[in-house]
């Protein structure tokens, strides 16, 4: 049986911890954009600028755990044993 050693092994875990971390960040991004739109409306917050802001936080989660999700199987797979042939 052949054993596949990969060259970096902790790549994945860093494609995961970057994942998150964008994931963390865009979702601020988007919440800071609602705020705005929350501050400048004063009284009279108009609420498609409102749910827009949150539409991206939104989005941007679901495009986080999408991307993180096959990165983590890898990620468990290599350490459970392995890619073998």
């Amino acid at each position: 049986m052949m054993r596949i050693v990969p060259h970096w092994p902790n790549a994945t875990e860093h494609f995961i911890l970057l994942a998150v971390a964008w994931t963390v960040f865009s979702t601020l991004f988007g919440l800071f954009g609602a705020f705005d739109a929350m501050e400048a409306g004063g009284e009279n917050i108009a609420s498609q600028a409102l749910l827009g802001g949150m539409k991206t936080s939104g989005l941007m989660i679901i495009g986080g755990i999408l991307a993180t999700l096959p990165l983590a199987a890898v990620a468990l797979a290599r350490r459970d044993g392995g890619v073998s042939k």
